[in-house]
């Protein structure tokens, strides 16, 4: 699963008020198309006895670094991983759970992290069979995580009984343990005939340390304005403003728009934010990839075709509704697995925009023989992507911008998301509420947050030190804005927890009467 490349406008506030946002196009704005694509994960469509999921995501060109490091992964991590974890300690024992979904009759699947050097398999009690072993895969061929972060993504998956009941909860336990956990369990199975609530959906990643809410309403607006219907909006930490602007779109979205907490993983509060005690120090932002299949999942039976994004990504259609045309597209490839459209990367004089990097998506099962139809040079579908740093502030790469690009498109669509939104806030409270201040603030976060994607624990990632790119454990003791943020309450247990519960064992007890 990936991340959507997007974007092309932003917000300007006049006189502080929220009825004043506008929409503004950055009229200096060129674009130069790059190697890269949007992914459209689909699964087995209406026709096919088996089950149907999509995913919309993207493949981006990966970075010279990244090309270098890519060549021998694995056997760069076997070589270096017993030096490291000597003389670091980094090698983390907990097995980390959310949320578990009943995906069949006869499936139950769940995304979980782990150290990527952990041996301990984890158990399942499964009804009528007892504690049975949970099959496991990785997201990637490897099983090796990315960019030196050691906590990685696992799938799991449970096998049931065809007559088992769907229960609610589930127990948990590692093979070493003598404790289990209670997990709770989503039931998203497609039942025959089965009838989609939502044709597009929408997960967005995991906010942190967030303060720009101008974003939040211009990326529920764009989706709106292009045919999506639901969303799932997962939550860090973010400012009291953000909030203001999420409890309004849910009181417009009603059930349309869920609330997700998203936590860091539990640890001790004396191992906090050290990088060789603290887990979440050697997660890559919040489980990227954990969130993207835990969405998937937990739209598996509402949507027909979900997006994973980032707040600062805009899909483009040529004819502003994204569902008609991936309906279209999908009615003449019946056995696509997905579909891959062109990303553009943008350029201004004063802000760079380039990409993310992105990664796998869910692996589909190869009886089902899916494809992957290619859609590059369509105008019928592209993405935009704004970046508020260039990653390389001092020596930016050399491009060739196309300066032909045909902005009328994105006027239409400016437009549209003004006149929607406007009609939203009229005669609201939320129209009415002032949001400051807030700027100043916001722009010293992003300046932290994004020196601490570089250079987190006092030390600069790159090739040689090989340090994990930070988001909540490292970057929380970097930001000096003096921003009280919201956390999300604890979401995330440790299944491989060691610690023993007295059992209470009532007696009866003899009197004698005299």
């Amino acid at each position: 699963m990936a991340l959507l490349c997007i974007f092309a406008l932003r917000f300007s506030v006049i006189e502080e008020k929220i009825q004043d946002i506008v929409w503004h196009f950055l009229t200096s704005i060129t674009y130069s198309r790059v190697v890269c694509a949007i992914n459209i994960y689909t699964g087995p469509f209406e026709d096919d006895p088996h089950e149907h999921e999509i995913l919309l995501g993207r493949k981006v060109e990966p970075s010279e670094m990244r090309r270098r490091r890519d060549l021998s992964l694995k056997e760069t991590w076997m070589k270096r991983k017993a030096t490291r974890n000597s003389m670091t300690g980094s090698k983390f024992a907990g097995v980390y759970v959310r949320e578990a979904y009943r995906v069949s009759n006869e499936e139950i699947r769940l995304v979980y992290l782990e150290n990527q050097d952990n041996s301990i398999n984890l158990k399942a009690e499964v009804p009528t069979l007892g504690w049975q072993p949970v099959e496991w895969s990785c997201f990637n061929s490897s099983c090796f995580d990315i960019l030196f972060c050691s906590m990685a993504t696992r799938f799991g998956s449970i096998r049931l009984p065809l007559t088992a009941p769907h229960s609610p909860y589930l127990h948990l336990t590692t093979e070493l343990n003598d404790e289990f956990t209670v997990v709770p369990v989503k039931d998203v199975r497609l039942h025959a005939p089965h009838s989609y609530l939502h044709t597009l959906g929408v997960c967005l990643q995991p906010i942190f340390f967030f303060t720009d809410w101008t974003i939040v309403i211009q990326f529920f607006e764009s989706w709106l304005a292009q045919g999506a219907s639901k969303f799932y909006f997962y939550l860090h930490s973010y400012t009291w403003q953000t909030k203001k602007v999420l409890d309004f779109y849910k009181q417009s979205l009603g059930d349309d728009l869920e609330l997700i907490d998203w936590s860091d993983l539990p640890v001790h509060s004396r191992d906090r934010g050290i990088y060789e005690k603290d887990p979440n120090s050697r997660v890559f932002r919040h489980g990227a990839t954990a969130f993207m299949h835990d969405c998937m999942l937990r739209a598996r039976s509402t949507v027909k075709f979900i997006a994973n994004t980032d707040l600062d990504d805009l899909p483009v259609s040529s004819n502003l509704n994204i569902s008609k045309i991936l309906n279209l597209v999908s009615k003449r490839h019946p056995r696509a697995a997905q579909f891959k459209a062109d990303w553009i990367l943008s350029h201004q004089p004063v802000v760079h925009f380039d990409m993310h990097s992105v990664y796998r998506n869910e692996p589909v099962d190869e009886t089902h023989q899916h494809t992957t139809i290619e859609m590059f040079d369509n105008a019928n579908l592209y993405f935009l992507h704004l970046r508020r740093f260039e990653r390389h502030l001092l020596n930016p790469p050399v491009v060739e911008y196309n300066n032909s690009f045909d902005h009328s498109l994105l006027m239409k669509l400016n437009t549209k998301m003004l006149d929607q939104f406007l009609k939203r806030i009229e005669a609201t409270q939320f129209g009415e509420t002032s949001l400051s201040p807030w700027a100043l603030e916001a722009r010293q976060t992003i300046r932290d947050l994004e020196q601490c994607r570089r250079e987190a624990f006092g030390t600069t990632l790159d090739d040689v030190n090989e340090m994990c790119q930070q988001s909540s454990a490292g970057c929380e003791g970097m930001l000096g804005a003096g921003i009280h943020f919201l956390k999300a309450p604890q979401t995330w247990v440790n299944v491989a927890h060691k610690a023993f519960f007295n059992s209470y064992v009532e007696r009866s007890k003899r009197f004698t009467l005299f």
